[in-house]
């Protein structure tokens, strides 16, 4: 178990933790600032994170965390100027997700991946 939160860990952040959402919108050629901010914050706890957004403009963002074989565990709508949330992984299954905040326009999106390692040790007295 310890083993599996460490890989976690390691795997959250090796991934970049920092990342503005991609604007797909452009006005005269020129890329327009993205209206939201997303944090993706490794937590004390080894298999959780804290996801920060920040939305200046209050627009409503959809944010999805979804599992690639069963499919959407979160689905929440975010209309707030700081939004932050803690999410744990202790029971989740293994396997990779995603998570997704958008607003129509623009996209951020993360995927990461949650393994489970076991190590078996032998003692002979």
């Amino acid at each position: 178990m310890l083993t599996k939160k460490i890989l976690f860990a390691s795997l959250l952040s090796a991934s970049g933790l920092i990342t503005k959402a991609q604007s797909s919108t452009t006005v005269n050629d020129f890329r327009k600032t993205p209206s939201f901010q997303v944090a993706l914050q490794p937590d004390a706890k080894p298999a959780a994170f804290r996801l920060v957004v920040e939305n200046p403009e209050k627009k409503n963002l959809k944010l999805t965390i979804s599992h690639s074989d069963i499919g959407v565990l979160v689905d929440t709508v975010i209309n707030s100027k700081e939004y932050q949330s803690r999410y744990t992984f202790d029971e989740a299954v293994d396997g990779r997700y995603k998570v997704t905040v958008e607003n129509g326009k623009e996209k951020f999106s993360k995927d990461f991946e949650l393994s489970t390692v076991t190590v078996r040790t032998m003692k002979l007295d």
